[in-house]
């Protein structure tokens, strides 16, 4: 017996087969319709339940299963707006931690420091990923122009890193961190906080 599922976007219901070509309609549908009202999916709850990363990916999957299915959408605007306050909670976080981490590295990093730097590793490279994705957003910031410039820097800069951790070179990372990756954050901090100002985002 064929069974359809409910799904929910925006003030609309669509009831939708549970077939892999129904539910590759109704994501083309859902394309269309981001784009044409200029919309972002903050988040999709499949029976209850949250899902994160590949959405379509995990409805194929469970595709015979499926009764229900919750989309909340924001706009463009609203979206990037959350990116730029992730952005500046990350900066501050950084911004604390980086002189002691550093200071490790000057010294004997243990087994922890090693950890703690691949964490801020991962943090950073997340952190260039939000800058490329505001900037591809192409909201009206005044100050958006430079964000591209220093994800550029924070990309090199994270190239050098990587060099220095394969090569133990203990007073390179340390130097990098101190002197390279911590202005740029704090310079990113500082361009963050010109747009919460101007936009009235929430820190």
């Amino acid at each position: 017996m064929l069974h359809s599922m409910e799904v929910l976007f925006q003030d609309q219901t669509w009831q939708v087969a549970n077939t892999a070509p129904d539910v590759e309609i109704l994501f083309n549908r859902m394309a269309a319709l981001l784009v044409e009202h200029k919309l972002h999916i903050s988040q999709m709850t499949v029976d209850g339940k949250e899902i994160y990363g590949d959405y379509q990916e995990y409805i194929m999957q469970q595709l015979s299963e499926i009764k229900r299915i919750d989309i909340n959408v924001v706009t463009i605007k609203q979206f990037a707006d959350e990116l730029i306050a992730s952005s500046y909670a990350y900066c501050a976080q950084a911004i604390q931690q980086l002189p002691q981490l550093s200071t490790q590295y000057y010294q004997t990093p243990t087994q922890e420091t090693w950890q703690q730097f691949q964490s801020f590793l991962e943090g950073v490279e997340w952190l260039t990923q939000l800058i490329r994705l505001i900037g591809d957003l192409a909201i009206p910031y005044s100050n958006v122009a430079v964000f591209p410039e220093i994800g550029l820097a924070l990309s090199q800069t994270m190239s050098e890193l990587l060099e220095g951790m394969e090569q133990q070179d203990h007073t390179t990372i340390g130097d990098l961190l101190q002197y390279e990756i911590l202005p740029q954050i704090e310079k990113l901090q500082h361009e963050l906080h010109q747009i919460t100002n101007e936009e009235g985002v929430q820190e």
